[in-house]
């Protein structure tokens, strides 16, 4: 049979593929572009020829690339969706990749720029590295192999065909002795099929990055390795005269012939490459700009920003600034004087500004020596920026003087100057006018629209100063109080109502965004035009999700950015923020945000609520060396915050293993604190033994609540805690309980409610359903959730009375007064409901496709039904029913990672559908490891729970025998 066309492929497929076209051939097969046909997303589809495809050995290999690939998942490897064969045909989906593969862009440019190579070695380095920490060596490292995408210019590493595995399931085309892979980027361990392990990969990355630095040819290349390392070193040196020797020696390192005498793993390469730079005072890349201590500047929402910027626009570098103006000044030091003209620069339309990272790394370089204008200069053009400006100030009685010089970097000339006297009162203007009249004379027509960046008067900029130092640090509510000051004195200037949405955010309780999210964002929102290109930009992001709704929205924007403005330590956090939260439901990994975190932190090492969520990130990555590292970063910087305390009781248990002391501790806890540590529950997979430990932390908060609002929200905590533990009769006492400490009678009907429209064990009998139904009507007549739980409940008793329900939420929904994303999905799933009792399955699936789409973001994590935990339940087993196995493997794993703490009830329910959708796409393992977690969380079940948990032991049992 020749090779398949596509109307062949696409039945092959089963339908779910739109093939589009050829893409590539290589030595596995051919390479086609589809489209999903449900998502629209584009796909690319691997096919093994049919001379081969029956070859028991291509075929093993080709199967294991798409299993080991589909295992590693991490920001930097291309991940498999599927793989199946068939008689004479076997192939495997992947994502498309907009991009060029390394070998595409060394055949048009012939040699990278350093700074492209380190970025290069950084992402492929921590992929393998990931790959080595779960058993797998690529073998294959090469161009070909390595591809930049375009839109968010990672590295990412694909084709894991010749992978060899650790794993015992191993079959003879990984085991040692079978030389794979390709000559030129291998090491002598592998040309002589002696053996490989981690230290394989790393020659080969040093090969690659080799080839790449000097612009040799495949031939070039393989003659130049056969020469002992010292030869490699001068080639290196001689095509990169600028590169200082101590990287030149830590790029080659990798290229010993003997693997003891390179490094042992991916990480030690990457710190002795960054080492390198830093105690070399090497060129500092756009991507590593880590370990610099930002000063004030450097927090969130103030990071320089063009109008439209690019990582290539023009760069300027703010020097430290010189003198003394202790006289005049009141608390303003001379070093917040460069931060202030950061702050004015960046209404530069067009332009990037290194303000806090550049004067660290100036005073790290020249230490205590003062620093002479042309060796600025010389860091200046290093860095990558065009323009450096110094500048000087001090007394002259009560008045401050201040002058600045601009230098072109490229030709070291002075191109511009200014100075100015006046009274320390008037600091915002006498900034505004030395960089008005600074770069008015280079391009008067870049200033229109000029803004000032100070609010007006020394002590609301003093208040303002604090403020950033105080929300950088974690003092979040002493943050607020300063803002608010800001505010009192100069009501009109934006950053101040901008930075204190985010104090108000992270110095309340997490189930109180709802609150602080919206009277920040209102705040910033009404002052949006005052804000400088970037700020907005960020602010933008927040709006989509907090109004929108919008994750998918949210995270492209913040992707935009960060590809715009490699500095902006507000844009990564914003894009870590979302995937990290709501990762899940827009198909992002942990690991990608776990990336965005660490890019926050390496450009502002102060940065606590970044550290937190690196950490956390990390830690349920389980990477518990990093993590401490990153929580202990976080308590250097703040020891007040509920973070803090969250993260002081995680290094307990996890790195220090003292249970014990913790759960004594918790009778001393804050109820915020016992919130933070009790919301790990929400998480499928825990770090190991902390889920004993959280549970307590729930249980002590629920003992201590008295107020409504504490009895609701750790009332819903433990029961979604004890539902998604199979202990159903627990719950049924819980919710008894409940109602005698008098958690508000609306939540107890809402739970009762919500029991019997879902798979959850019925909570009360349909008499006492119904009589919550009317209670929920009666006392809330406009609210959104009460008219989908009636109508649901109405629909499903075949009641006539749904019909004024969903009446009145399509009322609610339509009104733009009233309507909201979760009155929107809502709607969409009553209309699905619908579709599927009258047999129209298809018609259902798309309808809850778009009902999930959307999220009420504010309300998500505690909200009881926000996160939209029973429309994906339902799309989920829909699929499954549908044999859209894929599908429903996606919708499953929404659930491994909390979106909603609600979210782990549906535990019990879906994890049996995506252990079935496993078996159904022939991955057992995952199926078994699937079915292990939920007998893990079935270990204490109880009331009919435990009908569920001896299925799953006679299944386990099952897979021993």
């Amino acid at each position: 049979m020749s090779d398949p066309d596509h109307a062949e492929l696409e039945s092959v497929t089963g339908g779910r593929y739109e093939i589009e076209g050829f893409l590539a051939q290589g030595g596995m097969g051919k390479g086609y572009t589809g489209r999903n046909r449900s998502l629209g997303s584009r796909v690319a589809i691997k096919v093994l020829p049919t001379e081969v495809a029956t070859s028991d050995v291509r075929l093993a290999r080709f199967k294991r690339e798409a299993a080991l690939a589909a295992n590693l998942s991490h920001p930097n490897i291309v991940p498999v969706f599927e793989f199946d064969a068939t008689p004479g045909l076997a192939y495997l989906v992947m994502p498309f990749v907009e991009g060029q593969t390394l070998a595409q862009e060394l055949a048009e440019r012939g040699q990278l720029e350093v700074a492209e190579v380190r970025r290069l070695i950084d992402d492929v380095g921590k992929a393998l590295a990931f790959a080595h920490k779960n058993g797998v060596i690529h073998r294959d490292i090469k161009p070909a192999n390595l591809i930049r995408e375009t839109a968010t210019d990672r590295w990412l590493v694909t084709d894991f065909g010749v992978a060899h595995s650790a794993r015992p399931e191993e079959t003879e085309i990984t085991q040692t002795g079978v030389v794979v892979g390709t000559p030129a980027y291998m090491p002598p361990e592998q040309a002589t099929g002696i053996g490989v392990d981690p230290r394989t990969d790393l020659y080969s990355l040093a090969v690659v990055a080799f080839q790449a630095l000097c612009g040799l040819g495949y031939d070039d290349l393989a003659d130049c390795l056969t020469k002992g390392r010292s030869t490699l070193e001068r080639v290196l040196a001689m095509a990169q005269p600028r590169m200082r020797s101590a990287l030149v020696k830590a790029l080659v390192w990798p290229l010993e012939k003997v693997p003891d005498e390179r490094p042992q793993s991916a990480e030690s390469w990457l710190e002795t490459l960054m080492e390198a730079e830093r105690t070399q005072s090497l060129y500092r890349w756009a991507w590593a700009a880590a370990a610099a201590s930002l000063a004030i500047a450097a927090f969130i929402m103030f990071r320089p920003a063009p109008t439209t910027p690019t990582p290539t626009s023009p760069a300027i570098a703010v020097a430290p600034f010189r003198g003394d103006i202790s006289g005049s000044s009141g608390d303003l030091s001379i070093a917040n004087l460069a931060d202030l003209f950061d702050w004015q620069l960046k209404y530069l339309p067009n332009h990037r500004v290194m303000g806090a990272s550049f004067r660290s790394e100036a005073e790290s370089r020249f230490r205590s020596a003062r620093a002479e204008t042309d060796a600025l200069i010389q860091l200046a053009r290093e860095r990558g920026a065009t323009m450096l400006v110094e500048g000087r100030a001090g007394s002259r009685g009560d008045l401050l003087t201040l002058e600045i010089r601009v230098y072109e970097a490229a030709s070291e000339r002075r191109v511009a100057s200014a100075d100015t006297v006046g009274p320390a009162d008037s600091l915002d203007a006498l900034v505004s006018a030395l960089v008005i009249t600074a770069f008015a004379e280079r391009d008067a027509q870049q200033l229109s629209g000029w803004k000032r960046a100070l609010p007006k008067g020394l002590e609301a900029t003093t208040a303002f100063l604090q403020g950033n130092l105080d929300l950088r640090r974690g003092s979040y509510r002493n943050a607020a109080d300063q803002y608010n000051e800001v505010i009192r004195r100069d009501s009109t200037f934006a950053p101040a109502h901008f930075n204190r949405m985010f104090a108000l955010m992270f110095g309340g309780r997490p189930s109180e965004y709802s609150v602080h999210v919206r009277s920040g964002l209102e705040g910033a929102s009404a002052h949006r035009e005052d804000l400088d290109p970037l700020s907005q930009r960020i602010l933008e992001g927040y709006r989509l999700l907090i109004e929108e709704g919008d994750l998918s929205a949210a995270e492209q924007l913040a992707q935009e950015v960060v590809r715009a403005n490699p500095e902006a330590v507000d844009a990564w956090f914003l894009l870590g923020f979302v995937q990290f939260h709501f990762g899940g439901l827009i198909g992002k990994s942990l690991a990608e945000a776990q990336y965005q975190f660490q890019q926050a932190v390496q450009l502002d090492s102060s940065f606590a609520i970044a550290s937190w969520y690196l950490g956390s990130s990390l830690l349920l990555q389980q990477e518990n060396e990093r993590a401490e590292q990153a929580y202990a970063r976080l308590l250097a910087v703040d020891s007040t915050s509920v973070y803090a305390e969250q993260a002081r009781v995680v290094s307990e248990v996890v790195f220090q293993r003292n249970i014990m002391g913790v759960l004594e501790s918790f009778s001393q806890s804050s109820i915020n604190a016992l919130e933070v540590i009790s919301a790990s529950l929400g998480v499928l997979n825990p770090p190991p033994a902390s889920r004993e430990v959280m549970s307590e932390a729930l249980s002590e908060l629920w003992r201590r609540s008295s107020t409504p609002y504490d009895l609701r929200l750790s009332f819903r905590m433990r029961m979604a805690q004890l539902l998604a533990e199979g202990k159903w009769a627990s719950a049924v006492a819980h919710f008894e309980d409940g109602a005698r400490r008098r958690v508000p009678r609306d939540e107890l009907d809402r739970w009762v409610v919500l029991t019997g429209i879902t798979p959850l064990p019925d909570l009360a009998p349909e008499s006492a359903q119904l009589a919550s139904v009317q209670r929920l009507l009666d006392d809330d007549p406009d609210g959104v959730e009460t008219h989908w739980l009636a109508a649901r409940w109405y629909l499903q008793n075949n009641r006539t009375d749904a019909e004024a329900a969903i009446a009145r939420l399509r009322e609610i929904a339509a009104d733009s007064l009233t309507s909201s994303p979760l009155a929107v999905s809502l709607l969409l799933d009553i209309d699905a409901t619908q579709s599927l009792a009258r047999g129209d399955s298809l018609a259902a699936d798309s309808l809850w496709a778009r009902a999930t789409r959307f999220y009420q973001v504010d309300d998500i994590i505690y909200g009881l039904t926000a996160s939209l935990w029973p429309l994906r339940l339902s799309s989920t087993v829909l699929a499954a029913k549908m044999g859209d196995h894929a599908a429903a493997v996606g919708g499953a794993e929404t659930f491994s990672h909390m979106a909603g703490f609600t979210d782990q009830v549906a535990w019990p329910f879906v994890l049996p559908v995506l252990a079935e959708s496993y078996l159904a796409t022939d991955n057992p393992l995952r199926a078994r490891d699937v079915y292990s977690r939920l007998g893990e969380l079935l270990e204490d079940a109880d009331g009919d729970g435990t009908e569920l948990q001896e299925e799953v032991r006679v299944i386990l049992a099952e897979y021993r025998d």
